[in-house]
């Protein structure tokens, strides 16, 4: 996996970017949404943080021209689960301000955990992003630098602690169901 903001020297040096289309996804997770005692579980507050983020734009600010495109859903056209006809929320952050007040969640404190894997060493400048739009939407986001592993088993075990109401976790897409099961259930559940 290439950092996508090398892309311009390698085409600079005459090379091609080529390989497979659409076969992963970033994405934020509402971590813990089924749970009452956090704001994702109610439907608004996730509605206005969609609404919040300008994705069009923090795609082309991330991802050079032909490296990042801008998804609809968490699984990728190759994936079981695909679903061609979901459209992605527009950039509406006054609907977001408004959708906020009407749960009385304005100025809403949300964690965002900040850290990278080898296969998105963006991520870090994505979470920059969205916490950006959050805030100018009427959130009060905070970014949390952390290793992966000092989280791992709060997130796996769906044990974050309040007031955490926003967890990050990106979620690398395989090219089957199966496959994502394996790696991000069944090995979880045996230390893998």
């Amino acid at each position: 996996m290439m950092d996508p903001s090398l892309a311009p020297d390698i085409r600079g040096a005459g090379l091609r970017i080529m390989g497979p289309r659409d076969v992963q996804i970033q994405f934020v997770a509402f971590l813990q949404s089924w749970d009452p005692a956090f704001a994702t579980s109610k439907l608004e507050v996730r509605k206005a943080m969609n609404l919040a983020i300008d994705m069009d734009a923090l795609v082309k600010a991330i991802y050079p021209e032909g490296t990042g495109t801008r998804a609809a859903s968490v699984m990728p056209p190759l994936m079981e689960g695909h679903d061609p006809s979901l459209t992605p929320y527009p950039y509406d952050p006054r609907e977001a301000r408004r959708l906020l007040k009407s749960v009385g969640m304005e100025g809403l404190k949300v964690t965002l955990y900040q850290y990278t894997f080898a296969q998105g060493p963006e991520y870090p400048r994505i979470q920059e992003t969205v916490a950006a739009y959050l805030e100018a939407a009427g959130f009060k986001p905070s970014l949390v630098p952390v290793d992966y592993p000092a989280i791992r088993s709060k997130v796996v075990t769906g044990k974050l602690d309040p007031p955490a109401v926003l967890g990050t976790f990106f979620m690398v897409n395989g090219s089957s169901l199966d496959n994502n099961l394996r790696i991000l259930v069944i090995s979880h559940k045996v230390g893998g």
